[in-house]
């Protein structure tokens, strides 16, 4: 049905658009998503932000032409990032 209705063609040049020059480069975007994910990390359980970032951004992944799974394996290993004891 997105095919049809050109509704994917439609959100990817809206995304393509509408995102800073910073997070179209894939470095950026890996950056972004990681210090979202570890900001997010004080606020709400690791497992709880991961997901949450994770269905959040791969739409977003896949607008910006880059595979869906990279904000998950980003989001996931960012989140349970934690400070040695000392």
């Amino acid at each position: 049905m997105f095919t049809t209705l050109h509704i994917d063609t439609w959100l990817t040049s809206l995304v393509q658009s509408g995102m800073p020059a910073m997070v179209r480069n894939p470095y950026g975007f890996v950056l972004t998503i990681s210090i979202i994910a570890f900001v997010l990390h004080f606020f709400v359980p690791w497992m709880t932000a991961s997901t949450i970032i994770a269905l959040v951004a791969m739409p977003i992944a896949e607008g910006l032409g880059f595979h869906p799974f990279i904000p998950v394996l980003v989001a996931l290993i960012a989140g349970t990032t934690r400070s040695c004891p000392t």
